[in-house]
């Protein structure tokens, strides 16, 4: 048969009362029944652009021919009947609860397709980065109270245009109506929010990290940052000494940020002089010398240990900027603002991002990015939304996040923090 429209269930009435609230499952069948819709094979044989409907549905809807993906929390909200009277309608339904994941619920999508063309893998999670980066937009512009500027008709053309080619096995057409599918996105997200928003991927190294899982982050093309101790970065260094020249050439790409500054990140700051705290950052900084013949220029750690003379001590060691954050699970000040100036008890400041970063391992962080990325679009003067992770441990949905900024910004730019941190002025306004 031949799919009209091609839509998913939220349970939401509008954009406005998008669910950010929802975790795990819940979160990443939303994701996927929406993501699925966007299969190149799909659009192609459909010749629409996937969309979306409430739930619970007052409204009058033409369900014939329709490919209809039901999350399981909304599936769980409806009377036993619905999804027989949607089938009776003439639609199709993929119930997420049933199905699975994003994959099993396109093989079931396919099978109703006569024929469906091959396309290879690596274009189709192009596709369906495409169709998270539409729903993210769509929900960040009425996140920051606006109706939406992209031009449907432009945009439809684009991207059956895509479709067509995916299908036909022109990888260079494909990508490139992809990309202009995109830039639609930024030009319509570029009328509430004209400047870039910066994101940053943070890995954080353990005691337990291995050099093998270290390594295998530094080989990601995009801009990382490492959070590593001195005492760390030389235990997995003695491990694999040819992660040092690994090290070396990715930092010099600047590819690489290291985030770090003592030696031992187990040392309670907070209880140690100025004096003691002056001489743990110099043991600290001339490991890394030592190892990578340079120093980490942003400060940050695991552990709790703000310390009330850390902004002072920063400063006369020359950082440029730190992490005002503890990802131990310790309370520690909160802020509205992303980026404040941390100051000293004799007056000193330095730049130090505040907001937590958010997990990269879970789905519900991706679903909750247009509320995070509009409330530093109200409260700062550059947006910087950050994803902490341990290595190797991230969620396809955070991989096709950085799918997306791989095409644009749309949805920010991954950076190194050091990017984030050259203009001070910038981050923390006059």
């Amino acid at each position: 048969m031949a799919y009209q429209q091609l839509i998913t269930l939220l349970p939401c009435h509008s954009l406005d009362d998008f669910p950010f609230h929802l975790e795990g499952e819940s979160a990443a069948d939303i994701l996927a029944g929406y993501c699925a819709l966007w299969h190149p094979a799909l659009i192609h044989a459909a010749r629409t652009v996937p969309t979306w409907r409430r739930s619970e549905l007052g409204e009058e809807v033409n369900w014939e021919s329709s490919l209809v993906t039901l999350p399981q929390i909304c599936r769980d909200d409806m009377p036993g009947y619905f999804v027989d009277e949607l089938r009776g309608a003439g639609a199709t339904v993929i119930d997420c609860g049933e199905v699975g994941d994003e994959r099993a619920l396109i093989d079931c999508a396919l099978q109703a397709i006569d024929d469906p063309a091959e396309v290879a893998s690596e274009q189709v999670e192009d596709f369906l980065a495409l169709g998270l980066c539409h729903l993210l937009t769509e929900v960040l512009t009425v996140r920051m109270r606006y109706s939406t500027l992209l031009d449907g008709d432009r945009f439809s053309n684009l991207l059956l245009a895509a479709a067509d080619a995916a299908v036909a096995g022109n990888a260079d057409e494909t990508r490139e109506m992809l990309g202009r599918c995109y830039d639609a996105l930024a030009e319509a997200k570029d009328h509430f929010y004209p400047v870039d928003t910066f994101l940053f991927d943070l890995t954080l190294v353990a005691p337990t990290t291995s050099s093998t899982e270290l390594a295998g982050v530094v080989e990601d093309t995009s801009p990382i940052n490492v959070m590593i101790a001195a005492e760390q970065l030389q235990r997995v260094t003695e491990e694999d000494p040819a992660l040092v020249d690994t090290l070396k050439s990715a930092i010099a790409s600047d590819r690489l940020c290291l985030v770090g500054g003592e030696c031992d990140e187990q040392v309670p700051l907070g209880i140690l002089s100025t004096e003691q705290l002056v001489a743990e950052f110099n043991r600290g900084l001339a490991v890394y010398k030592d190892i990578l013949g340079m120093r980490p220029n942003i400060y940050g750690r695991r552990k709790f240990g703000l310390h009330p003379q850390l902004p002072q001590v920063l400063h006369k060691l020359g950082y440029i900027g730190a992490l005002h954050q503890s990802l131990d699970g310790t309370r520690c000040p909160e802020s509205y603002h992303g980026a404040i100036s941390w100051q000293s008890i004799d007056g000193s400041s330095i730049t130090a991002l505040a907001r937590l970063p958010l997990s990269a391992t879970v789905p519900e962080s991706v679903l909750r990015l247009p509320r995070e990325l509009g409330e530093a679009m109200d409260h700062d003067h550059v947006a910087a939304i950050g994803f902490a992770h341990y290595p190797g441990h991230t969620s396809p949905w955070y991989q096709r996040l950085k799918r997306i900024a791989s095409f644009g910004s749309v949805l920010g730019n991954f950076v190194g923090l050091d990017a984030c941190f050259r203009d001070a002025e910038l981050m923390t306004g006059p």
